[in-house]
């Protein structure tokens, strides 16, 4: 319970505008969160990650028209909506945005009763759990 009521005093200091007790927040947490991310990789390790960063480094690195977008590019860089070409392209598809699926490829909304524990559990890894539930009937039924 003490652990409680400290966080409530930093959270209430925060928004009175200490700064300080942002850092003392992070503090508490960070190793929390640190081990809760560790557990949920598994079997994932640092130096699958290092490889594979390695590897698109490499590629980068090989790619004549890959930069490095630097505080420089940031400062000169425009809205989409100010660039008219790109203006063009996108009213060409009939609206601003990713192009429609064609309507056999789009998905259909549902209604569907589940168990609260198989929602809870769909729901756990937080957004896109609808993404993830269609890929685990995909994969359920063979498809």
């Amino acid at each position: 319970m003490p652990d409680e009521i400290t966080v409530t005093k930093w959270i209430a200091a925060l928004r009175q505008g200490d700064e300080a007790s942002a850092k003392k927040l992070w503090n508490h947490y960070f190793q929390r969160l640190m081990n809760f991310a560790r557990s949920r990789m598994g079997a994932i390790t640092t130096a699958v990650y290092d490889e594979e960063d390695a590897a698109i480094n490499r590629g980068i690195a090989e790619d004549p028209d890959a930069f490095e977008l630097d505080d420089d590019w940031f400062a000169s860089a425009k809205p989409t909506a100010e660039v008219p070409e790109l203006v063009a392209i996108l009213k060409a598809h009939g609206r601003w945005g990713r192009p429609p699926l064609p309507p056999e490829a789009r998905k259909q909304r549902v209604t569907m009763h589940l168990d609260p524990d198989v929602l809870a559990r769909l729901k756990a890894d937080g957004k896109g759990w609808q993404t993830r539930a269609n890929a685990a009937l995909r994969k359920a039924l063979g498809l």
